[in-house]
Formats: structure tokens, sequence, C-alpha cells
């Protein structure tokens, strides 16, 4: 591994994500309080069909090329990759055309059986175009990842942001307010537009390298292309398949329970359309060297280093704990502020207190995924995610309809606690570590928990001077720089992950006393 390379990339792509992240989700909180819950809920509806849409579309390419392109890099065959590229183009196009056709022929029947709801019929014919630009646009951006080009792979990003708010904001013009079928079709249609101007980018810039070059035809090249893609895109089928179910049948649980229509979409709307990317906001830190970790993990399994995967998989895993439960025990302190400044619906503040507790199950789960992939362990990634999707639909059916609202919250917590536990466990047995209870998890959350009670406590007269958004961002500051005291006070085992962390950062030699937590003492 390169280590300066990769913190490079990595340190380029958590400040790339962290703003475009925040522009998201401001962007997110604008167009919720504009258009109202019961439209986000729509819009989350046909959301679904999206996603099994995009999963047929790029049919497990993304991975695939990113695995044989690092492969075939680390052994320096360039031509080797081109060839895998111009054989991904084939298969990408063909899914991706496939896709759109299935979707824009059979819209009206999917909005109106499957969704029980006509107006997604016009969303959904929305984003079927973009379909064939997405499919591509993975094969390359896995390209990308796999050659450490994130550059390229930002610029496409921030030029999909960007087209997407202006779009939004150009389709709502002549949109009567209060049209839930329009409206939801505008925030579709952006989004499906940004996809296909950011997708062109990247398969222009693609082109523009590998233009004169020559590709070397392998015998078995399309064979090892599809070993790796189609079991990842069967069992990605079998995951999205059953996440659509399980999202066409929580607002059918939710009408079961007794709520209306539009009350069924608005519950749905602010717990996955507000709530949910409030509390995945703070993963960009962490989520950015997920897919960097990819074909960091597959270059160092071809090459056989055994201890580098040991010790890079220990520290991603002791960071991950330490930032999410410091994120989990803020959110649990300051939930209902942080709602009440965002949104304009009441229950918003409520939801995210509740749903905080979750959060370090959801980051490790992002960050163990990301390792399991790059040591081929993609297939496990994939049984453990429809495990979980079974036990939530299966919950679902039985639960939502007597407990509504609140019954899908529990739904949440056991599946995504049930898939987190299977893929950090098998992380572990892999990489050959393990997680103490008391000094991992209890510590670091405890110190988090002791940090953001204080910075209330200390700073809640702001609220009546200064307003809630000020005594919000003040009280999370404070609420970091008491950690860091604690963390340098107590030099214990956080003390010397992070010291250890920068060190490796930094490219420091370690002074011949100091033990590295992830690479020599794992106890």
């Amino acid at each position: 591994m390169n280590k300066k390379q990769f913190f490079q990339n990595a340190f380029m792509l958590v400040v790339s994500t962290f703003l475009l992240r925040l522009v998201f989700t401001a962007f997110r909180v604008v167009v919720s309080n504009k258009v109202g819950a019961e439209c986000m809920g729509l819009y989350q509806l046909t959301f679904a069909i999206y996603n099994i849409s995009v999963t047929f579309a790029t049919s497990g390419i993304n991975f695939a090329v990113t695995r044989l392109i690092a492969k075939a890099l680390s052994k320096g065959d360039r031509a080797g990759a081109k060839n895998v590229m111009r054989l991904s183009f084939a298969y990408s196009l063909a899914f991706g055309v496939a896709a759109f056709l299935i979707v824009f022929a059979l819209s009206e029947k999917i909005g109106v059986y499957l969704l029980c709801d006509k107006r997604s019929v016009l969303s959904l014919k929305a984003f079927a175009v973009s379909l064939p630009f997405i499919s591509v646009s993975s094969a390359v951006s896995g390209y990308f990842y796999a050659a450490r080009n994130v550059g390229t792979t930002l610029v496409s990003r921030v030029t999909e942001q960007i087209a997407q708010i202006a779009c939004f904001y150009m389709f709502m013009l002549p949109v009567p307010k209060g049209n839930i079928e329009l409206s939801c079709c505008a925030i579709v249609a952006a989004s499906a537009v940004s996809e296909v101007l950011g997708s062109v980018f990247l398969i222009l810039k693609f082109v523009l390298e590998y233009r004169g070059k020559r590709a070397k035809r392998e015998k078995d090249a399309f064979k090892k292309l599809c070993a790796i893609a189609l079991p990842s895109a069967a069992g990605a089928y079998l995951k999205s398949g059953l996440q659509t179910i399980e999202n066409v049948l929580i607002p059918i649980g939710f009408r079961k329970f007794g709520a209306s229509n539009s009350d069924a979409l608005a519950g749905y709307g602010i717990l996955c359309s507000m709530v949910m990317p409030v509390i995945f906001f703070p993963s960009f830190v962490f989520s950015s060297f997920s897919m960097l970790l990819i074909p960091e993990f597959t270059e160092a399994q071809t090459l056989k280093k055994d201890g580098e995967i040991k010790s890079t998989a220990m520290l991603a895993i002791r960071l991950t704990l330490m930032f999410s439960l410091f994120i989990s025990a803020n959110f649990i302190v300051f939930g209902q502020s942080i709602g009440d400044v965002l949104y304009t619906e009441k229950d918003a503040g409520a939801l995210i207190k509740i749903m905080a507790p979750l959060i370090p199950f959801m980051y490790l789960d992002s960050i163990a995924d990301g390792m399991l992939k790059g040591l081929g362990e993609y297939n496990r990634v994939l049984k453990y995610s429809s495990i979980d999707t079974v036990v939530s639909i299966t919950m679902i059916y039985f639960v939502v309809s007597k407990y509504g609202l609140y019954g899908y919250v529990a739904v949440i917590y056991t599946s995504t606690m049930l898939n987190a536990f299977l893929s950090i466990r098998r992380l572990l047995v892999v990489s050959k570590n393990r997680l103490l209870f008391f000094s991992d998890i209890v510590v670091p959350f405890c110190a988090s928990l002791f940090s953001a009670v204080c910075s209330k406590i200390l700073l809640t007269p702001l609220i009546y001077t200064n307003g809630k958004t000020f005594f919000v961002v003040t009280a999370l500051l404070c609420s970091v720089l008491l950690l860091g005291g604690f963390i340098l006070i107590s030099r214990g085992k956080m003390y010397d992950t992070v010291k250890y962390a920068v060190r490796t950062i930094l490219e420091l030699k370690p002074k011949s006393n100091f033990k590295a937590p992830c690479r020599i003492n794992n106890n």
C-alpha cells in the first residue's frame, strides 16, 4: 500500500464528501420543507423502484471492475486493464439499456399495482432515462477508484450536485403549489439529469485517458469479469428486490395501523427522507475510506501481505468505533435541538434521538462491508444483507401494522444490528483481530456522552440569548474539545489509536517504545 497516496486520496474524499454531503443535506432540508412530508414519502416510495432498477442496470460491474483493475495495475498490466474496461463497457451498456426498457415500458403497472399510487408513474419514467448512463459510469468509476484517481470521480460528483440543485429549482417553477405528483417528478427528474451529466463526464475522461492505447485481448477475460460481476449481481438483485418489497409494505403497514394514505406517506417521509439523512450525514468521514479500501485490500491480498491487512483493518475498526460512538452520544443529547433547527416537522427531533444509539452499528457495518469486499468476501456481504432484509420484511408484516411508525423503528434496529454483527464478526475472523468490550466500546462511549452532557450544561444559557442554531453549533464544537482533552489527559487506548493513526498519515517512524495498538498489541 502506498500510504502517502492513500491518505492523500482519503483526505480529498473526506473534505469533498463533507462539503457535498453538507450541500446535499441542506438541499434535502430545503426540498422537504418546500414540498412537504407527503411528497417526500411518495419520493421515497419511488426511490425503492429506482434502487432496484439501478441494481439491475449496474449488475455488479463496479465491484468487478475495481477488483480486476486493481489486480492488473498491481502487476503493471495496463494493456490488460484496458481490455477489462472494453468488456465492461459492453456488459454495462447491455444491462443499462435493458433496465431502461423494462422500467419505461412497465412504469404504469409498477406505479398502479406495485406502489399502489398512480402519482408515481411520471417519476418512474423520468429516472428510467438515466439508467444506461448510470450503468456505464458505474464501470468507469470502478476503474478510477482502482487506479487511485479519486479526483476525477470527485469532479463528477460536484457536477452532479450542482446540476441537481439547479435543475430542481428550474423544474419546480411551473409546478402548481400543492401538486404532489409533479413536485415528486421534479425531484426525480433533477436527480436523473444530474446523473446523466456526471456519467457523461466520467466516460469522456476515461476515453481521453486511454485513447490510442491497445488492449491486450485475453481468452478468458470476459469469463473472469462475469465470474465476479454475476454472483455479486445475483445477490444484489435478491437484496434489492427484498428491500423494494420492504419499502412497499411499510406504508401498507401504516395504513393497517389506522393511518390515512396521506399520513402513512408523511410518517414514512419524515423518518426516511428527513431523519435518516441527518443520521448518516457524519458518516462521510469513514464512508470515504470504504471504497478506497477495496483496491488496497485486494492488492495486499494479491501480494500476500497479511500483516498489513490485520493492522489496517484493526485501525479502521477502532477509529470508526471512536467516531461513531461520539456522534451517537451527541445525537442522543442534542437530537431534539438538531431536529428543531433543521425541520418544521415536530417529530423529526424526537426520531433523531431515538435512532442515535444505532449509529455505531450503521457506520461499522459500512466500513466492514468495504473491507470484506476488498478481501473477496463479497458473497458474504450480500448474504448478510439478504438475511437482514428477510428479517425486516417478516417484522414489517407483523409489527408495523400493530405499532405504526415506532414499530418500523424497532424493525430498523433489529435488522441493522443483525447485519452489523454478522459483518463485523466475519471481518474480525478474516483479519485475525478482536475487539474488547470495555476498552474499545464502553470507555469511548462514556467519554463521548460525558463530553456531550457537560457541553449542554455549560452552554444551555446560549439558547435564550442567541437562538437554537448557534447553541447547537457551539455545543457540538465544545463537545469535540472536551473529548479531545479527555483523550490527551487519559493517555489510554484511545490516545494510542489516534497517535498511531496520525503517525501513519504523516509517515513518521514510530519511536521504539511506542506500541501500535492495531499492529502489535490487539489485547
